[in-house]
C-alpha cells in the first residue's frame, strides 16, 4: 500500500526529469557532473519531495543548488587538506639554499637603496623590522617567537551619525573599508615626520580596523588609522537603517545621515516564458565609466545572486539608482531602476536571446591549442578590456575548436591565456552563430 501511495508523486517527479536535466546542465558545465547532479537531486526528491501540493520546480531548484554548494565546499576542503599536506611535506632549506636566499636579499637591499625619492622612502617605510634583539640561527633552524613590527603614520576619522529625521542615533555600527588602490596610495604618501603607529603580528595576519559603536550623542571615533582614503559604512536599528561616505580622508570630521534600506523585486522572461535559472548583478552606475583615470572610480554597492523560475528579490538595498544585468542560457537583459527608501522597487526584464561564436585557437605556428578558456563579452571602448566572468568559461577542444555563447550585438572574443588575447568587433546576432576562424595566441614569456 505504501508503494501505491507514492506512485502519483513519482510520476510528478518523472515529468520534471527533462527540466531537471536542463537545470543541471546550466549549473555545471561538465556533462558527467550534470548527470551526477541529476542523480543526487533525484535521490533526495524520491525520499523527501513535498507532499503538500507545492510546485516541484522551485523545490527541485533549491535542492540542486544546495547539492552544488555542498559539492563545492567539499572540493574546497579537499584542496585545502591537500595543500596542507604538501606544505607539511616540504623539507627544510639546505645550507646552499639559505646562502642563495641571503644573497638575493642583499641584492634586493642594494637595489632599493639605489631608488630615487620618493620611491626609496616609500619602500623603506613599508618594510618590517625585528622588534627584539637579533638572534643567531644555524642553518636549518627556525625561530617561532620572532615579532615583526610595522610602523606607519596614523590618523583619526570621527563624526556623528543621524537618522532620517536628523536626530543622533546611538549604538550604530560604524565600519571602515579601504580599497587596495587606496592602500597603495597611503604607503606612497606616508609622511616621515608624522606620528607613528606600531602593529605587532607574530602569526602573519593583517591588522584590520575593528568597527565601533556610536555613543548616546551619535558620536564615533576610529583611531590609529593609516593615512589615506576610506569608505565609512554605518548600519543601525538591526540593519534597517544604513548610510555610507566615500573617499573620507584621515583626520576628517563627518556627519552621516542614515536612510531606510529598501528592496528590489523583479521578473525575468525570454521568448519561452519565465527563465528557469539566471544570475543577476545589481550595481550603482559610475558617471565616468569610460574614463581611463587611475585609480578607477569606485562603483559603489554591488549585489549579485542566482535565481530560478523567473523571479528575483534583493531585500536590503541602499536608496539610489542602479543598473541591473541578467545573464542566462536563454539570453541577457539589462535595465535601470531607482530604489527609494519609502517603497519597494519593481522591474520586469525581457531577455534578448544569446548568439554563439565559434572558431579555432592556434599558436603562432598554426598548431591547435586545447583547454584554452574562451569568453564572448560586449565590446568596450578602445584601450579598455574589462573581463567579468560569473561562471566557468568554455574551453577549446583537442582540435583547438570552440563554440561559446554570448550577448547579441558587437562583442569581443577573449582567449584567457597567460595574457588575454582579444578579437574585437565580432558581430553576434541573437539566436545565430558566427565563425571567427583561427584565433592566434602569442606565447608570453614566463
Amino acid at each position: 500500500m505504501e508503494d501505491v501511495s507514492r506512485d502519483p508523486q513519482l510520476e510528478k517527479l518523472t515529468s520534471e526529469l527533462s527540466w531537471l536535466k536542463r537545470l543541471a546542465s546550466a549549473l555545471v558545465r561538465d556533462e558527467n557532473d550534470a548527470n551526477d547532479l541529476v542523480q543526487e537531486t533525484w535521490l533526495v526528491a524520491a525520499e523527501h519531495a513535498p507532499t503538500d501540493g507545492r510546485p516541484l520546480k522551485p523545490w527541485l531548484s533549491r535542492v540542486a543548488l544546495n547539492v552544488v554548494r555542498m559539492r563545492s565546499r567539499a572540493s574546497k576542503r579537499r584542496r585545502a587538506r591537500e595543500t596542507a599536506v604538501e606544505s607539511f611535506a616540504e623539507t627544510s632549506p639546505t645550507p646552499d639554499e639559505l646562502v642563495s636566499r641571503v644573497e638575493a636579499q642583499r641584492i634586493l637591499v642594494d637595489e632599493v637603496l639605489r631608488l630615487a625619492e620618493p620611491y626609496r622612502n616609500t619602500v623603506l617605510l613599508a618594510t618590517f623590522r625585528i622588534s627584539r634583539a637579533p638572534r643567531s640561527l644555524s642553518a636549518g633552524q627556525h625561530a617561532t617567537d620572532v615579532e615583526l613590527v610595522v610602523e606607519r603614520s596614523t590618523g583619526t576619522i570621527q563624526g556623528t551619525v543621524t537618522g532620517p529625521d536628523g536626530a543622533p542615533i546611538s549604538d550604530a555600527w560604524v565600519a571602515l573599508h579601504q580599497s587596495f588602490v587606496n592602500q597603495l596610495e597611503a604607503l606612497a604618501s606616508d609622511d616621515d615626520n608624522a606620528p607613528r603607529r606600531s602593529m605587532t603580528r607574530s602569526d602573519g595576519t593583517g591588522g584590520e580596523v575593528p568597527p565601533v559603536l556610536t555613543d548616546a550623542r551619535g558620536h564615533f571615533a576610529l583611531t590609529n588609522l593609516l593615512q589615506g582614503k576610506y569608505q565609512v559604512v554605518v548600519e543601525a536599528r538591526s540593519g534597517k537603517l544604513r548610510g555610507r561616505a566615500a573617499d573620507v580622508t584621515t583626520d576628517a570630521q563627518i556627519t552621516i545621515r542614515l536612510a531606510s534600506v529598501s528592496s528590489l523585486r523583479g521578473t525575468v522572461h525570454g521568448a519561452r516564458g519565465p527563465t528557469d535559472l539566471f544570475s543577476v548583478r545589481v550595481e550603482r552606475p559610475t558617471s565616468d565609466a569610460g574614463s581611463l583615470a587611475f585609480p578607477p572610480p569606485d562603483p559603489g554597492p554591488r549585489y549579485t545572486g542566482f535565481f530560478t523560475d523567473g523571479a528575483f528579490t534583493f531585500p536590503r538595498l541602499d536608496p539610489g539608482d542602479y543598473t541591473i544585468d541578467v545573464t542566462s542560457t536563454d539570453g541577457a537583459g539589462k535595465a535601470t531602476v531607482h530604489v527609494s527608501s519609502d517603497e519597494a522597487a519593481t522591474v520586469d526584464i525581457l531577455l534578448v536571446a544569446n548568439g554563439t561564436g565559434s572558431g579555432r585557437v592556434v599558436d603562432e605556428a598554426g598548431k591547435p591549442l586545447s583547454g584554452m578558456p574562451v569568453a564572448l563579452i560586449p565590446d568596450q571602448p578602445p584601450g579598455q578590456l574589462q573581463i567579468k566572468i560569473h561562471e566557468e568559461p568554455t574551453t577549446s577542444g583537442a582540435d583547438g575548436r570552440f563554440q561559446v555563447a554570448g550577448p547579441a550585438g558587437m562583442t569581443t572574443l577573449v582567449i584567457l591565456g597567460r595574457a588575454p588575447t582579444a578579437k574585437r568587433g565580432v558581430p553576434v546576432a541573437a539566436g545565430n552563430s558566427i565563425d571567427v576562424g583561427d584565433v592566434t595566441v602569442v606565447e608570453q614569456p614566463q
